[in-house]
């Protein structure tokens, strides 16, 4: 779903569903804690397989990332509307967040599928040091996250719920 689609339903779950933006906010930085998290796990493998991967993750995504409108309105309550970098990649299947450097979405904030999705050989990487069981604890956590803003956002909302 692009970003000005995600914008709008955000628009409306604020004007709709009445929603506690400083509950959003706490949720957000609770994302924010557990991707860094996440992160610091990470970071020990992907320079090793990342660099040099003729199957870059990235390249592979929807057009505009792959935000839920979950995900979308954690992000844009802790850093307002995402911004496509003007040194993209703008190869047909990349996503618009990557540039040259990197994804242009703040570490501790990207879309749950994007921290929470794993190739073969950094699953296997993970399991070999003993991280596997603490980084998937993490996505279970932000599992939670996700499913409890859901229900925040849908309950009194004119958003249609995907899990329905």
């Amino acid at each position: 779903m692009g970003i000005t689609a995600l914008e709008e339903k955000y628009q409306l779950i604020l004007q709709e569903a009445q929603t506690d933006s400083a509950c959003l906010l706490r949720y957000a930085e609770r994302a924010c804690t557990v991707q860094s998290e996440m992160r610091e796990i990470l970071h020990q493998f992907t320079l090793k397989f990342c660099r040099d991967c003729e199957h870059t993750c990235c390249e592979g995504l929807p057009i505009d990332g792959w935000f839920s409108l979950e995900d979308y309105v954690l992000f844009r309550v802790k850093h307002g509307i995402p911004t496509l970098p003007p040194n993209r990649i703008r190869r047909d299947r990349a996503c618009s967040f990557l540039t040259p450097g990197g994804c242009s979405l703040p570490e501790d904030m990207r879309p749950f599928s994007c921290v929470k999705v794993n190739c073969k050989s950094l699953k296997s990487s993970l399991n070999a040091r003993g991280e596997v069981q603490r980084f998937n604890q993490l996505k279970d956590i932000l599992d939670d996250i996700q499913w409890e803003v859901h229900q925040l956002i849908t309950r009194d909302s004119l958003v249609p719920s995907p899990y329905t």
